[in-house]
């Protein structure tokens, strides 16, 4: 998790510095966010940046996301919104996010299950 706190803080820094319009972050959750577990983890810290950062960043979520298919169609609709950064909270996305990351080079995408867009 500093991983990706410090990752984030770098980001958001550089952006306000060079950007005059914030990050935009998109998260996919394979299960629904509810109140407790994994994806409910991962929602609390979108929450956080949002609380904390909302000048900086513009986030938004889709839980619930299956595998396959239909998760590659969520994660192309947020590249193509022009989402900067796309965080997918599950091993289960890994191929879906790689065959995006190759398809949109200037967006960054982070798979929790250990898959990265190469830096730009």
């Amino acid at each position: 998790m500093n991983y990706l706190k410090a990752l984030l803080i770098a980001v958001l820094g550089w952006s306000s510095m060079v950007l005059a319009e914030p990050v935009k972050l998109a998260f996919l959750y394979p299960s629904p966010v509810g109140e407790a577990g994994w994806s409910y983890a991962h929602d609390k810290g979108r929450r956080y940046l949002e609380q904390y950062y909302s000048d900086k960043v513009l986030t938004d979520f889709a839980d619930k996301v299956p595998t396959g298919r239909e998760s590659r169609n969520v994660i192309q609709k947020y590249a193509e919104l022009g989402f900067n950064i796309i965080f997918t909270a599950s091993k289960d996305f890994a191929v879906q996010t790689s065959q995006a990351a190759k398809e949109f080079p200037k967006v960054q995408f982070v798979n929790i299950g250990d898959i990265a867009s190469p830096p730009i």
